[in-house]
């Protein structure tokens, strides 16, 4: 089995069974706001950088912070 597969064995380990693609180098690529509270929004863009990916999501670095707060669509 490959390293990036996650088999949730050990202390602290991922319990979800998904590959995991690294991206090295990280795929840099364009974040806005889409809606907000089920509204449309037109906002501008942002560079984040997808650091790895699964079928479930992806995971990217930015600079910015985010608040913890629903109702947010973000199109990448």
């Amino acid at each position: 089995m490959s390293d990036e597969m996650y088999e949730g064995v050990g202390e602290g380990r991922e319990k979800r069974k998904v590959f995991r693609l690294d991206l090295k180098p990280p795929l840099c690529i364009d974040l806005t706001i889409a809606y907000l509270n089920d509204q449309p929004v037109q906002t501008g863009y942002t560079k984040v950088c997808a650091t790895n990916l699964s079928a479930r999501g992806f995971s990217f670095s930015t600079k910015l912070s985010f608040p913890v707060k629903s109702g947010v669509t973000y199109n990448f």
